[in-house]
This record gives C-alpha cells, structure tokens and sequence, in this order.
C-alpha cells in the first residue's frame, strides 16, 4: 500500500490547524515543504484527515486529540467493517471526552472542534473491507480514470441544499455559507454525526484522495480531477501541492490531504 501525505498552513493563514493519521503516523501542527510518500507494510489500517476549528490553539490541540484516539486504536482493525463503524464511533465519543476536558481546563478553548473524514481497511481476512467515514466537511473521493467519484457525505449547509437540488458542485465550493458545518468533534455530544460507508474492497488496485475543505473550496472538481486521477500518486501530489500554494490569497485555509493507493 502506497501513502502520499500532504499538509501545509496556505499561502495566508499563519499556522496549521489540520491534522493527518495515516496508518499509524500523525502528521499535526506542521507545514510541509513537499509531499511526503511511504509504504505501509498491512493490507489493514485506518487514515484520516482531520481539521481543527477554534482558533490557534484550539483548533490545533483538537485535532491532534482525534489523531491520538485513532493513534490508541492503530492496529484494532482485524474486524468487520460493521464492528469498524462502532469502533470509530467509540473513538471519536472518546475525543469528545478529552475535549471536554480540555475546556473545562481553559474557557478559553470553548469553541474547539474538529472534522474529519477517513477510511478504514478492515475485515477477518487481509483487509477486504473498506469503511468510509466522515464528521464536518472533510472528504473522500475514490479516483477513476480521469474523474473523482465522492465517497463521504458532508455534514454541511451547502450540502444540504446540494441534496435539495439548489446548487451544484461547483455552486458548494463558492457559497457564502460554505463553512457552516452541521457536525464536528467538540465538547458538546449533540454536535457529533458520523455518516458511514460501507464497501467491498476487491482484487483491482483502487487508489482514494482524501482531503480538507480547504482543498475542495479552494480547487473545482475539474482542477483536482487534472491533478489527482491523471497521474501518478506521487507526480499527483506534487502537482497538486504546487497547485494550491500558488493560488496565493485564493487560497485561504489550511490545506492537507492523503493519497493512499492499495
């Protein structure tokens, strides 16, 4: 299994409040010069993107306190992926809890919080189920041949009005609404909703691109189709990085995302 990671602040903000776990590593509080690509040893393993809210320390601190639950997890996924949706549940009430904490300890992390999308290679065999899963507007996207087909369902304002019929994908990335979310890891229980996928992993090689709401608003679908399901993993990477850094201010947040090709 082949990982290219990617996580950078942007061209504008002054640091990096998104997170990576990849397969056991955390990528947090960085911002990478390049994309990074390794090789996973297991058929098996969860990776995750995740984006912190509140703020410089906030958002930091809860994204790095997701990354640590999956971390605690990182070989658990000998199981089903309808086991695999309850240990991520589990997982994600466990940040919810250490959050809490967190705020109790300092008000002035109150607003803390984090999305996160990922995808799970489990099953009783050798990783034949794959479990998709996602909280906020983080994504998953499965690569085909010149198109990205999305995998994860935002929990989001202009998603729901994607789903009423009122705007396309396009009309998602440029609303003046597209950072309302409708779910997020925070201290408050009622704010986590987790939407769950389910898929057959198969024999054919599969490659997925997971990413940050700040890589989909800052990019169209035709822009990331170019750069992530016409080329090869680690070429993608670069020129998609690249891509993003020279928007320049058009590019306004924090920008992170995994290639993980099986």
């Amino acid at each position: 299994m082949r990982i290219v990671m990617y996580s950078n602040r942007g061209p504008v903000r002054d640091h990096n409040e998104d997170a990576l776990f990849a397969g056991g590593n955390i990528v947090a509080g960085c911002s990478m010069t390049a994309p990074l690509e390794v090789e996973a040893e297991t058929a098996r393993g969860c990776f995750a993107v995740i984006d912190g809210m509140g703020g410089y320390e906030g958002g930091e601190l809860a994204a790095r306190l997701v990354a640590a639950s999956f971390l605690e997890a990182a070989d658990a996924w000998r199981i089903s992926a309808k086991a695999g949706e309850e240990r991520i549940e589990a997982i994600l009430q466990d940040t919810v809890r250490r959050i809490t904490d967190a705020v109790a300890g300092n008000a002035g992390l109150s607003s803390m919080g984090a999305a996160l999308a990922g995808l799970v290679f489990c099953g009783d065999g050798d990783g034949e189920e794959m479990l998709i899963f996602n909280c906020g507007d983080c994504r998953v996207y499965r690569c085909q041949t010149g198109y990205l087909e999305k995998l994860s369902h935002d929990h989001s304002v202009v998603q729901d009005l994607y789903d009423q019929g009122e705007l396309d994908e396009e009309g998602m990335r440029t609303h003046p609404r597209k950072n309302i979310i409708t779910a997020c890891v925070s201290a408050n229980p009622a704010d986590l909703k987790v939407s769950f996928r389910e898929l057959s992993r198969g024999q054919e090689k599969q490659r997925f691109f997971l990413c940050s709401d700040g890589v989909w608003e800052a990019l169209s679908i035709d822009d990331l189709e170019a750069c992530v399901a016409s080329h090869s993993a680690s070429e993608a990477a670069d020129m998609l990085a690249q891509k993003l850094i020279a928007l320049g201010e058009d590019c306004r947040d924090n920008v992170s995302f995994l290639i993980v090709e099986t």
